[in-house]
């Protein structure tokens, strides 16, 4: 159950506009960019000495910023959406670290991205 103070900013949010495909599109090339984007910050900043800890924190804090700022922005620029933005992009990192590959955090975001559209398109009707 989705609680009335949430379901009354979710037509306020930003993928609440726009055609489903734009936003399909987006989380699919998207995705694709921003996690060749987190692995390739992630080894660098790995092979220049940062610790694994800063690289995911810093990699994540660059990911919230930058869904901030998209055009259309993809989270609504409220506290509570930086922080999930925030677990997503730390998980994301965490689990390209482990496995190797940037297909395993592509599939993962894809989810969200895709569960986070229904959440806001079904539930705030």
């Amino acid at each position: 159950m989705i609680f009335t103070r949430v379901r009354s900013g979710l037509s306020k949010h930003p993928l609440y506009r726009g055609p489903v495909g734009t936003w399909a599109l987006t989380f699919l090339v998207g995705g694709i960019v921003e996690e060749v984007w987190r692995a390739l910050s992630l080894i660098a900043m790995q092979d220049s000495g940062f610790s694994t800890i800063f690289a995911i924190a810093a990699t994540s804090v660059s990911f919230v910023f930058a869904n901030l700022s998209g055009i259309p922005s993809r989270i609504p620029g409220t506290a509570i959406e930086g922080l999930w933005e925030f677990m997503l992009g730390t998980v994301l990192a965490g689990l390209f670290l482990e496995s190797k590959t940037v297909v395993v955090p592509y599939l993962a975001g894809l989810l969200f991205n895709t569960a986070n559209l229904y959440l806001v398109r079904h539930v705030a009707r």
